[in-house]
């Protein structure tokens, strides 16, 4: 969906990030790709 799509489009935005500034930036990068898919994707709740 929509959502997927914006994630998907995050991340990509990062990486380009995370090349130009280095590796330097991986310690933060990182937690903040994890933050932004955990927060922005739903997570499928299983059936109950």
């Amino acid at each position: 969906g929509i959502l997927s799509a914006l994630g998907n489009f995050l991340a990509q935005m990062i990486e380009k990030k995370r090349k130009q500034e280095n590796s330097r930036s991986l310690d933060v990068s990182g937690p903040l790709r994890y933050a932004v898919y955990g927060g922005k994707t739903p997570q499928p709740s299983p059936p109950r």
